[in-house]
This record gives C-alpha cells, sequence and structure tokens, in this order.
C-alpha cells in the first residue's frame, strides 16, 4: 500500500507480531491525502487481530527521514470478543472527506452494545459498523451474506478489491444509505412466495435510528422476486 512510490504504509510496528500474510488493499484517504484507510491480514499493530483482516488508518507524516505512517492505528482492533478477529470486508463503502468517520463490514463483534432496534451484531457474520474518531465503533445491523453491495465484491474476483458498490453517506458522516435482504427494522420484506426481497434502508447517526425508506407504509408485502443470476 503506498501513497506516492516512495512512500509504504503496511509496516509492522513495535509490539505487534507481524503474523499472518501481508496483502494490504487501499480503502479511501482524506480529501488532503495526509490520512490513509486500508486493510491487512498481516498483523500490523500490537492491538490487531490475531487472524483475518484489519481495518488500519495511517496518519501520514515523517518516519525515520521519509513519509510514512507517523501514526497507525487499528480501527478494528478492539472487538468485544478477545481474541477474536476482526474479519472486515475489503472495501469501506463510505467515509467522510476529512476521515474522521467511515462505515464499513465486518464478521467480527467490534461492538457488544445493541442498536436502536435491540439487535446485536453476529459473530461470524456481516455486521455493518460506524467509526468516529474519538467515539470508536457502533453497530448499526447484521447484514446477510447477500448484501454484498455494501462492501463489494471480494479480492478473489476479477474485478478486484471493492467493486459494485451501491452504499453511500452523506458529506458529513450522519446519514449512510444501504440495501440490504435483512428484515431490518420489522417491515415486511418477504414476497408471497416468501423469498427475502432488498430493501432500501436510511441510517442516521446522530440519532442512531435505521428507517426502511423503500418499504411499503401499509405493511403490505412486497412486490418483487428473489434474484438467483445474483452478481454479489
Amino acid at each position: 500500500t503506498v501513497a506516492d512510490e516512495s512512500t509504504r504504509l503496511d509496516v509492522v510496528q513495535p509490539g505487534a507480531s507481524g503474523a499472518g500474510k501481508a496483502n494490504p488493499a487501499f480503502n479511501v484517504a482524506s480529501a488532503d491525502g495526509g490520512v490513509v484507510f486500508f486493510t491487512d491480514s498481516q498483523q500490523l499493530t500490537e492491538d490487531a487481530s490475531p487472524a483475518g483482516r484489519d481495518l488500519y488508518r495511517c496518519e501520514i507524516g515523517q518516519v525515520e527521514g521519509h513519509l510514512g505512517c507517523a501514526e497507525l492505528t487499528d480501527v478494528s482492533g478492539q472487538t468485544a470478543s478477545p481474541g477474536e478477529s476482526a474479519e472486515v470486508f475489503d472495501l469501506v463503502p463510505a467515509a467522510t472527506d476529512d476521515a474522521t468517520q467511515l462505515y464499513f463490514a465486518a464478521r467480527g463483534v467490534l461492538d457488544g452494545a445493541p442498536n436502536a432496534q435491540g439487535d446485536v451484531a453476529v459473530s461470524g457474520e456481516p455486521n455493518l459498523y460506524r467509526w468516529q474518531e474519538g467515539q470508536g465503533v457502533r453497530f448499526i445491523a447484521h447484514l446477510s451474506e447477500r448484501d454484498s453491495l455494501v462492501w463489494g465484491k471480494s479480492s478473489n474476483t476479477p474485478q478486484g478489491y471493492g467493486v459494485d458498490v451501491s452504499s453511500a453517506a452523506s458529506p458529513d458522516g450522519r446519514f449512510f444509505a444501504f440495501t440490504s435482504e435483512q428484515g431490518l427494522t420489522g417491515q415486511e420484506n418477504r414476497n408471497d412466495a416468501d423469498e427475502p426481497t432488498t430493501q432500501a434502508f436510511l441510517y442516521d447517526a446522530q440519532s442512531e435510528e435505521l428507517s426502511c425508506v423503500s418499504c411499503n407504509p401499509t405493511g403490505a408485502a412486497p412486490v418483487g422476486e428473489l434474484l438467483t443470476d445474483k452478481v454479489f
């Protein structure tokens, strides 16, 4: 992972084991290029997960006379379950220009508190989170395995990291829009054939409220069908 031709960011920090395969993937940077986020399966900081992928925040600065990570922190390192891997998905779908807030998905339980709907993160399954500088990680919703439009395709696809993403945040990071097959707000999301249908959701970080903006306001079952030839 590089910010320019001479800047390496994925450097193992003092106290870290360096365990795991080095496989960094750039995610997003601040508008001024001073902060970079990337994922890696190598343990780069002491509090990083023992396995799986973590999400790192690199503050660009002078390191031994060269540009590098003057400060490297693991955004996903503090899991709610000790020893559990963060297992962050490769792509950060949205972040603010000043890099103080971002949204991401991970299979680890990074926040043990329930969301406003009373749901909790599920270990080993896709969970949606919001990170804010100085406040840490907050759980938003437990997603479906088919909700890859939130986090993009994996690195195993020919297109590489982070393709086919339809989620986005407002410029100030307060609102995050995404789609999911999960019934996240208790409203009916299954059609007459009892198949889950994808709905559009809006998260308000200020109130922590999650609303379904495409659900039928009458409470009736949605009209639609499950697409089996998906490109997720």
